[in-house]
């Protein structure tokens, strides 16, 4: 078996940007292979012919229209293609899901284990289409390497689009999806909808779970059964966002945006960014500044 990553793929005649987005149109590099995708997302469309993959050693079949969903760290391996088999594939890294994806409101997580259970579904032929326009939208975008602004923020927009049409086309198929009769299933999405309307966010748990009359040791509990993160996990991933973006805008200094996020203090902001980014503040806006400068200059 071995690791399918960006210095693989991009010699496969596939796009990639800053090792988030991968475009794969051919079978050249996977055909007979066990591969493994790091910390990513795969997304792929069935055009013409059929095939069958293994995934973690579970055989799945895949014709025309129907769309294949792997988590991060899936093993895949091909099993059978016919001749004609013809597919394209995006692969988003986790930290690009993290930030984009729609699959963080609270019915997603029941959506999440219905997709493990069953990776492949089969669309309408304009669903199909609606999303090799996504695809073909990213495709010129990444190829582009004339100067324009806000390469970045569009292809994000770009993602960002593509992941709410993909939810909504997900729970279309799975309508009688339901959160269920126990506790945790009600704890769980009120936990996320408060996180959701609070800015700053709190990064404390027992705050939330003082609000949600439970205790965080429990709240901690039910989010671990519910995603696979604690409690802690989640709120640190927003805050974490809301870094990011803030230390993305030239307009506010880095005391500015600390006292913004609430926290005690300038030294404490710097330490929780450094964990967090394995960088300071400054190093971490000074790095986006310098890529924003080379895409533009390009």
């Amino acid at each position: 078996m071995e690791n399918l990553n960006v210095e693989i793929l991009s010699s496969a005649e596939t796009l990639y940007m800053k090792n988030d987005v991968l475009l794969i149109d051919t079978l050249k590099y996977i055909q007979g292979k066990t591969v493994k995708i790091e910390n990513s997302w795969i997304i792929g469309f069935c055009l013409r012919g059929k095939g069958s993959f293994r995934l973690n050693n579970k055989i799945y079949h895949v014709l025309p229209n129907d769309m294949g969903i792997c988590f991060p760290n899936v093993i895949v391996s091909p099993n059978m293609l016919s001749p004609d088999f013809e597919w394209r594939v995006i692969v988003v890294s986790s930290r690009i899901i993290d930030m984009i994806c729609a699959f963080t409101t609270s019915e997603s997580w029941s959506l999440i284990q219905a997709i493990e259970k069953c990776p492949v579904w089969h669309l309408h032929s304009q669903k199909i289409k609606m999303f090799l326009l996504y695809y073909d939208l990213l495709k010129t975008y990444l190829n582009f390497h004339g100067v324009y602004r806000y390469k970045k923020e569009r292809l994000l927009a770009l993602l960002h689009a593509f992941s709410y049409d993909l939810y909504q086309t997900l729970l279309y198929l799975s309508p009688d999806l339901q959160c269920g009769n126990k506790p945790e299933h009600y704890l769980f999405p009120e936990f996320l909808k408060i996180l959701s309307e609070s800015y700053p966010c709190n990064r404390k748990v027992s705050y939330y779970a003082n609000l949600l009359n439970t205790t965080p040791k429990y709240l901690t509990y039910v989010c671990k059964q519910q995603c696979g993160k604690t409690a802690s996990e989640i709120i640190n991933q927003r805050m974490v966002k809301d870094i990011i973006r803030l230390l993305q805008d030239s307009k506010k200094n880095i005391k500015e945006i600390s006292n913004e996020l609430d926290f005690p203090s300038l030294s404490f902001f710097g330490t929780y960014v450094k964990h967090h980014l394995k960088m300071s503040p400054k190093a971490y806006r000074n790095k986006q500044f310098q890529e924003d400068k080379r895409g533009r200059d390009r």
